[in-house]
């Protein structure tokens, strides 16, 4: 693991209608790619659901979900790990620095709902 990294997407905060409910706002979604030297392992989509921000009888709230696209075996590189498999590998080789990128985000959104800072100072963090 000591040439592999990760990064963040270009796209950073992409905004999109998932699904409706009560207080449901919008979601986003922040893919993180897995790499070594020569190409991509594997990828996370991190989705954000906005809830309730501006909404009558709701305080405003984000939910956060991951989601395993692929991660190729750091043992047989032409195999992918299941996904379980591949979240128990990631959370436990780069958990920290996933959470530091998710609190950066979860705070974007949050001070762009409650404070209407432009989700654009987010990118800044990885420029």
């Amino acid at each position: 693991m000591a040439n592999n990294g990760f990064g963040v997407s270009d796209d950073y905060l992409s905004q999109f209608q998932k699904h409706s409910m009560e207080g449901y706002i919008t979601s986003y979604t922040l893919e993180i790619d897995f790499f070594n030297e020569v190409d991509v392992i594997g990828v996370i989509n991190i989705v954000f659901d906005v809830i309730g921000y501006g909404v009558e009888g709701f305080d405003g709230g984000i939910d956060i979900s991951y989601q395993v696209m692929y991660f190729k075996d750091p043992l047989n590189k032409k195999d992918f790990l299941d996904d379980n498999e591949a979240f128990i590998y990631i959370f436990s080789n780069y958990g920290n620095d996933i959470m530091t990128v998710v609190d950066l985000a979860y705070n974007a959104l949050d001070d762009f709902y409650m404070n209407g800072t432009p989700l654009s100072e987010f990118a800044k963090h990885f420029k």
